[in-house]
């Protein structure tokens, strides 16, 4: 009988092993479930190709401030740029108009439409300050007499440059000109290739039947994409 108990256990230890493994707790930090396969995160099954492609990996760039997306410094036109001028004259502001001066060649004053090499040149620097500056210039000789234009700037401001409202003149012209008198004009000749703006009034008076006409001449030089301020010429009827 003993013997027959003792063959028993040897023949059910096996079973009791094996249920006594299964039942036994996992230990603290050790996971329960198989490892995942290399590049799978554990605990989830593998996404499919559909899911993969309908996920992007990484969001879509948005635009920043620095990113070079549209023109930037976009150049007025040169209706814009003669209009701005032309108020800024009007307005006795030459500090605006220094703005528009080119940084190079200055600002050339012609009293008329016949421009010399001579005639008195300013730059942007200097100009806010002109109006307030006694000193005397010789800005070239009156048609007629053949006297010398000496005048302290404020007052050829006020016969050569300003002479009329020319803000609110009569005509207004693109690259061609209005006024026409007996004096040559060389505008295109002296400035190559440059863009100009005219502003005419036909006359003021009556009696003299459009002989006191005036137009004042903004000349610019289109440069990488600005327009630059070169020069300022006064037309009128000459003898």
């Amino acid at each position: 009988m003993k013997t027959a108990r003792i063959l028993l256990i040897i023949l059910l230890m096996p079973a009791l092993l094996f249920a006594c493994n299964k039942q036994q707790p996992t230990l603290e930090g050790e996971s329960a479930y198989p490892a995942a396969p290399a590049g799978q995160m554990p605990g989830a099954a593998a996404s499919s190709t559909e899911e993969s492609e309908a996920i992007p990996t990484t969001p879509p760039q948005q635009p920043t401030a620095d990113m070079n997306i549209y023109p930037v410094n976009v150049p007025l036109t040169l209706q814009q740029v003669s209009s701005e001028v032309i108020g800024a004259l009007q307005a006795n502001d030459l500090a605006k108009v220094a703005t528009y001066v080119h940084p190079v060649q200055g600002l050339r004053f012609s009293p008329y439409s016949y421009i010399n090499p001579e005639d008195l040149v300013f730059t942007a620097e200097v100009l806010p300050g002109l109006l307030d500056d006694p000193q005397i210039h010789n800005w070239g000789i009156y048609d007629g007499s053949g006297l010398p234009i000496d005048l302290a700037f404020s007052d050829y401001y006020a016969q050569f440059v300003y002479s009329a409202d020319f803000a609110n003149a009569d005509q207004v012209a693109y690259n061609q000109f209005i006024g026409t008198g007996n004096m040559i004009n060389n505008l295109t000749d002296f400035y190559p290739g440059a863009e100009f703006v005219e502003y005419h009034f036909k006359g003021f008076d009556k009696q003299y039947e459009g002989l006191d006409w005036q137009s004042l001449l903004l000349v610019f030089s289109y440069e990488g994409g600005t327009y630059y301020l070169v020069g300022i010429v006064h037309a009128q009827w000459t003898i």
